[in-house]
């Protein structure tokens, strides 16, 4: 379930003073226990973890350059999730060659896969899927990164249902949600849903389809997260649309351009106008 503000602050303070006390060996797992928190507070909390990160570390880049090198890679993230993706990109490029000199492959791999995670929206997908593919193979071993095993399997397995090769994706989303439960998991598991359930409606298999985006939309109910909703909605509003139910999917649409709104997810609530747009002009060619 989505936790309050608190519960992720005490999750930043706790580990950001282990990182004060910790060796080399242990400075990543609590660098990805801060970076976990990211998709469940606000833009102004991402920026000041980020930066008491990075304060912290450059005061003593000199005698703990593994944690710089971590330290740069919280404000790449960050600045990918804020859409800053020519800055993230090049930080992310930067970052990777801290660790490749530390000889950290984990890290060096988790760079790799947020920039082919950025590489995806710009359209360039032969450089996103072998990006992502890689750091997914180097993480995936490794519970301390689970959370970017699931973002790069999610994302992999998506290029694939895009490029029908379904059976593969449909083996990548289901590895994903069996894998061990943690409080954030459930944001992955939607992920994997919507993209089970966008793989069986390429297939034409309607019902299996509903299906998945019924249970993502649950599960984001049961979770009270604003970003899950909206995305479950819209994929909901995407079923209907395909399947010609016009009604249903303009109920979908307006409920989660309306809550777009509200949250101020202005990327989304764009896509949402857009599919809304979509939807009347098919109705106007409909009706002449």
């Amino acid at each position: 379930m989505s936790e309050s503000p608190t519960f992720y602050r005490k999750i930043f303070e706790k580990h950001l003073e282990a990182l004060k006390l910790c060796g080399a060996n242990e400075v990543s797992a609590h660098i990805m226990s801060i970076i976990e928190c990211f998709p469940f507070i606000s833009v102004a909390e991402r920026s000041d973890y980020s930066d008491d990160v990075y304060e912290y570390a450059l005061q003593h880049k000199s005698n703990k350059p593994l944690l710089f090198a971590y330290a740069n890679l919280i404000r790449g993230f960050f600045h990918f999730y804020q859409e800053h993706y020519d800055k993230a990109l090049q930080m992310l490029s930067e970052t990777e060659k801290l660790f490749n000199a530390q000889n950290d492959l984990n890290g060096a791999a988790v760079c790799t896969g947020i920039s082919g995670s950025i590489y995806r929206t710009m359209g360039i997908v032969d450089l996103a899927l072998k990006g992502m593919m890689a750091a997914h193979d180097q993480v995936k071993s490794n519970g301390t990164f689970a959370m970017f095993t699931m973002a790069s399997g999610v994302t992999v397995a998506g290029i694939l249902t895009e490029q029908k090769h379904y059976e593969e994706a449909i083996r990548i989303f289901n590895e994903m949600l069996n894998l061990p439960d943690k409080y954030f998991k459930f944001y992955w598991d939607v992920y994997s849903l919507h993209g089970l359930g966008k793989t069986f409606l390429a297939q034409k298999k309607q019902s299996d389809a509903q299906q998945f985006f019924e249970k993502a939309m649950a599960i984001s109910e049961q979770n009270h997260h604003p970003l899950s909703l909206c995305n479950s909605l819209s994929e909901l509003g995407n079923y209907y649309f395909v399947t010609g139910e016009s009604t249903r999917a303009e109920e979908f649409y307006q409920r989660s351009l309306e809550m777009r709104e509200q949250y101020a997810f202005h990327s989304g609530a764009i896509t949402s106008c857009i599919r809304l747009g979509e939807l009347y002009l098919k109705q106007l060619r409909t009706d002449e």
